[in-house]
């Protein structure tokens, strides 16, 4: 309450009301016992989430297929019979070089060869160049004529089975050009390409077990059903790095995004399964 004085002399009072109610609790005789539930009944616990678990493990299995069995790169322009040999092996579909890239890799021109004074080298995976173009001059003649040419600086990049890129030139000009495959006999996984592919999945199974922690405890929905897919993208590239370097098989940009696709997939529904196990436990805890 408040009390003052007017201006015409008169006396104001300023009321707050204030209201205290107290609630009566009710009559047990006006409940029927009948009408009562157990609360475990009266709430439904959502079913474990089957459906997304599946998904993901079905996407998984088709990422990691897809990555060693899918549409792998070809060598389409192959010299022809008799033209070159390439550290004593004549390159074909089911005959590849193999390269101690240590030493000087020594082309030999057959007699049917066009007609060369330099060769040119290059190698590469998926369309990435692993190596500068490194060139050497044709001695001898007739069917004896060699080049040796020195690709050091691909000791360590190129992993595997690679494109070779074979250019012969003659007078500046080129006279013929062949791309074919070979294969690096030094440890794949102890070179660049092997060293990243082993970080990228050790990371993206960090990443993986870390966004999974934080939706089965309920935080961070949104940011981990993105960084799921996109470690699920990553796990798909790295599977094709591995099928590379195991088999030989060349990736390609199609099949990269093929596999990026499956894994982005599998890591929805692995974030879908964790957000609603992580809802069912909860009711499960709280009717417990």
């Amino acid at each position: 309450h408040a009390a003052g004085v007017g201006g015409d002399g008169g006396v104001g009072v300023r009321v707050r009301p204030a209201v205290r109610e107290h609630v009566q609790g009710g009559d047990a005789r006006q409940f029927d016992l009948g009408e009562l539930v157990p609360v475990a009944e009266a709430i439904k616990t959502p079913p474990f989430p089957f459906v997304a678990v599946l998904l993901a493990l079905a996407a998984l299995a088709t990422t990691a297929a897809l990555a060693f069995l899918g549409p792998a790169g070809t060598f389409e322009e192959l010299p022809p019979p008799g033209a070159v040999t390439v550290a004593g092996v004549e390159p074909t579909a089911d005959r590849l070089p193999e390269l101690d890239l240590a030493e000087p890799i020594v082309v030999v021109l057959g007699p049917d060869a066009p007609p060369a004074d330099t060769v040119e080298l290059a190698l590469s995976v998926a369309q990435i160049p692993l190596s500068t173009t490194v060139s050497a001059e044709v001695t001898g003649t007739g069917g004896q004529r060699t080049a040796e040419l020195r690709v050091g600086n691909a000791r360590f990049t190129a992993a595997g089975t690679v494109a070779a890129d074979l250019r012969l030139l003659d007078g500046g000009s080129e006279s013929a050009a062949w791309r074919f495959g070979v294969t690096n006999t030094a440890q794949p996984w102890l070179s660049v390409p092997g060293a990243a592919v082993v970080i990228l999945l050790l990371l993206v199974l960090a990443y993986a077990e870390s966004y999974l922690r934080q939706l089965r405890a309920g935080r961070r929905k949104v940011i981990g059903m993105v960084a799921l897919a996109l470690t699920g993208a990553g796990l798909g590239v790295g599977l094709v790095g591995v099928a590379w370097l195991l088999t030989g098989q060349q990736p390609t940009t199609q099949l990269v995004t093929m596999v990026a696709a499956t894994g982005a997939v599998a890591g929805v529904a692995a974030a879908t399964a964790a957000i609603k196990a992580r809802r069912r436990r909860r009711i499960l805890v709280k009717l417990s």
